[in-house]
C-alpha cells in the first residue's frame, strides 16, 4: 500500500502538470480560460491520484502515469516547436 500511495503522489503531479499544461498550449489564450485551467489543476490531480489506485498493481499505475506525463509534456514540446501556439 505504501508503494500504491506514493506511485501515486509523485507521480501523478507531472502528469497533472503535463494534462493542464497541454490545455493551455492548445486552446486559444483568454485571460478566464487559462485561469480557470489554472484552477482546476487540484481537481484533476486529484482524479489522477485516485485513478492511480483503480490500476490493479503499482508497476503498471507508475507505468501508465509515466505513459500519461510523457504523452502531455510530448504534446507541449511539439505543439510549442510547431509554433500552433502564442505562449
Amino acid at each position: 500500500m505504501l508503494a500504491r500511495s506514493l506511485v501515486a503522489t509523485l507521480l501523478s503531479i507531472p502528469a497533472t502538470v503535463a494534462v493542464v499544461g497541454a490545455l493551455l498550449v492548445i486552446v486559444p489564450a483568454y485571460n478566464s480560460l487559462i485561469m480557470s485551467l489554472l484552477l482546476i489543476a487540484f481537481p484533476i490531480w486529484v482524479l489522477i491520484a485516485s485513478a492511480a489506485f483503480m490500476i490493479p498493481t503499482p508497476a503498471r499505475s507508475a507505468a501508465a502515469l509515466i505513459t500519461v506525463s510523457l504523452i502531455g509534456f510530448g504534446v507541449i514540446a511539439s505543439v510549442k516547436y510547431l509554433g500552433w501556439t502564442t505562449l
